[in-house]
């Protein structure tokens, strides 16, 4: 019976992540592997070239030049317009389906060919088109027709160092971080395009994975069918994690040429007063500047059956405020962490219960719903029909025993009036 509470929050949290990061710095000595591979599953880039049409592997490594690299000089890859580079990635199914669903891919390119070229291309032979294209008349990037660009953004410029990250999201709707089935665009860390996805979970956008049926976990990086339609230029780094990054924390990536780094957060969460298992709830973790309530950068947050969590963010080292969020609970935060590469551990989190509404108080707003559903329990056919306010039934259900009883209140009274962080 106590179910009825955690079907509710799932319903309406949205997805989990895994939160891994695979990153290739391509500076010649080693090429191959990865120089950020938190969860040991990424493997060593292959090289391919396909001018004939017909995409082989390749026994030699690509050449490389010194290139100035926002005011650096250091080693990068050629790339000549029938290269990929083939990606182990390394990354595991997320989003409910057998494939990653939610992921982000950083590329550090200087590409000089102005005709339709291919970014990255999710199928396993290579079979179909490109998945996001630069488009030769305007500058723009995306992809199914959609080549906009932001009115704040300038187009992707040819023969010039630039970062550009690309976070999709295959999966439905997130109420944690308003995520829809979605590709966005940045370059130099600043919004250019979105794009409404097709194909749904598990869909053309999905990467094949560690974990899927397919038994294939790879990205073809430049990759298009016939090789046409593909990129010339140069190559710094490349990443892939997978989690879909907000705008905050693409712009906290900084520069091209910035070396891309995993910060390993870790810690646990406790929901005080509920018998819902922590694993199937949705929290999202905010990083704030400290002081303020300015969000920097968001993650949402899976935790184990435990209510611990791993988690890695490629966002930018520094000192942040970190809160974080459930439906139903008061937020809690921890001032002052110190977010590094070294990482950060014991992150322990006690979120107070009580806040049916969701507004990060206990008020008489709750009092008044739970007197609303008082005596319900998930046997009701309206069990997880949000009211007119978004409320659903279960949401008063503050011990997550499937009834909505005076334990309830008991609750609710002990905590009336706290606020969240």
């Amino acid at each position: 019976m106590k179910n009825g509470l955690i079907a509710a929050m799932i319903a309406l949290g949205g997805a989990a992540f895994a939160t891994d990061v695979t990153v290739w710095d391509l500076n010649e000595s080693p090429f191959d592997f990865p120089s950020v591979n938190t969860n040991g599953l990424g493997q060593a880039l292959r090289y391919y070239y396909g001018a004939d049409g017909t995409l082989a592997e390749q026994a030699n490594r690509p050449v490389f030049v010194n290139e100035v690299v926002n005011g650096v000089t250091r080693k990068v890859a050629v790339l000549n317009q029938w290269d990929t580079f083939f990606a182990n990635h390394g990354l595991r199914k997320n989003g409910g389906g057998d494939y990653v669903n939610q992921y982000s891919l950083v590329f550090d390119v200087k590409l000089n060919r102005n005709d339709w070229f291919g970014f990255y291309n999710t199928n396993d032979s290579q079979s179909n088109d490109s998945d996001l294209f630069f488009n030769p008349g305007n500058g723009g990037l995306g992809i199914i027709g959609d080549y906009e660009i932001e009115a704040s953004t300038s187009p992707f410029a040819l023969d010039s160092w630039q970062r550009v990250v690309l976070t999709v999201n295959c999966d439905g709707p997130s109420a944690l971080l308003g995520q829809d089935q979605r590709m966005n665009v940045y370059i130099n860390g600043v919004f250019s395009n979105g794009v409404d996805l097709g194909g749904g979970l598990d869909g053309r956008w999905a990467l094949y994975t560690v974990d899927d049926p397919d038994a294939f976990d790879h990205i073809f990086f430049f990759g298009d069918n016939d090789f046409e339609e593909s990129a010339a230029g140069f190559v710094a780094q490349l990443a892939a994690t997978d989690a879909k990054l907000d705008a905050g924390e693409v712009a906290s990536l900084g520069a091209v040429g910035s070396l891309l780094t995993a910060k390993k957060l870790s810690g646990s969460v406790t929901l005080e007063d509920s018998a819902a298992f922590p694993n199937l709830v949705a929290y999202r973790m905010d990083f704030r500047s400290p002081g303020t309530t300015n969000v920097v950068f968001s993650r949402q947050v899976t935790v184990d059956p435990a209510g611990d969590f791993s988690l890695n963010v490629l966002g930018a080292a520094g000192l942040y405020d970190v809160a974080v969020f459930s439906r139903g609970f008061l937020s809690a935060m921890i001032p002052n962490v110190s977010v590094t590469s070294a990482g950060v551990s014991n992150l322990d989190f006690g979120l107070v219960n009580g806040d049916i509404d969701s507004d990060n108080t206990v008020t008489v707003f709750d009092y008044d719903k739970l007197s609303a559903y008082f005596d319900m329990d998930s046997s009701s056919a309206s069990w997880l029909t949000p009211d007119a306010d978004g409320i659903a039934p279960a949401y008063a259900d503050l011990d997550g025993d499937g009834f909505i009883t005076v334990f309830d209140y008991d609750i609710l009274s002990r905590n009336f009036d706290k606020s969240g962080a």
